[in-house]
């Protein structure tokens, strides 16, 4: 950012890397079970928020003035956290409410209940048999089963973050605090702030938004 002088090219390139990790990993009607693709899903996510979450802080510094950044960060936190609540608890939800009926469904008729329970509350139990045993196997099958609802969600509500980021007003980080006022705290006029009055994009509500810094350079 202090080379492009933009945060959205990281906004974008975040999103679509947490879009593409999460879609790898859904094969038909179950998440995949490939380790390659695991693996590739764990970096593109990681990758992903590693680039959205500055990006996403320095834009929310950038747009407003400087006595409400704090203030304005507290709000972002509260609803990142609500968020991932609300995600963790449709998450439980779907494994309290799927995985032990997935599990009974596969596995052989002379496993009883009370084993499956035991599998369902400690699944690395199922690693006490061979990899090719059809206990085994059953467990990787709910497994995978049960995981595919978790990936069309995720990359549903990242299509959401793309189209918000899209929608978002870009700001040209200069060497101005933020973007709405001066160094001296004193609001700077909005026709001071248009970089230009031309569309951008397809968009007709975005206009990039530069700040002059304190020498007065574009």
């Amino acid at each position: 950012m202090r080379v492009t002088h933009s945060f959205k090219i990281y906004q974008y390139f975040g999103i679509v890397m947490e879009i593409i990790g999460s879609g790898i990993m859904i094969d038909g009607r179950l998440a995949s079970g490939n380790t390659v693709i695991l693996v590739w899903s764990s970096i593109l996510s990681g990758m992903g928020g590693g680039f959205t979450v500055p990006a996403c802080n320095v834009s929310l510094q950038a747009s407003v003035p400087h006595r409400d950044m704090a203030i304005s960060i507290s709000i972002m936190s509260l609803a990142s956290n609500i968020g991932s609540s609300i995600g963790s608890t449709i998450s439980t939800a779907i494994w309290q409410g799927q995985m032990e009926t997935s599990l009974r469904a596969h596995m052989p008729s002379n496993v009883t209940n009370e084993e499956i329970r035991g599998y369902f509350n400690n699944i690395t139990n199922l690693e006490e048999y061979d990899s090719n045993s059809a206990i085994r196997q059953a467990g990787i099958q709910a497994y995978r089963e049960v995981n595919f609802y978790f990936y069309p969600i995720a990359v549903s509500l990242q299509a959401i973050r793309l189209a918000a980021a899209y929608l978002q007003r870009s700001y040209y980080l200069g060497e101005t605090n933020n973007a709405v006022e001066d160094d001296d705290g004193v609001p700077i006029p909005l026709e001071e702030r248009k970089m230009k009055a031309g569309l951008r994009g397809s968009n007709p509500d975005e206009k990039d938004i530069e700040v002059k810094d304190p020498e007065g350079r574009e």
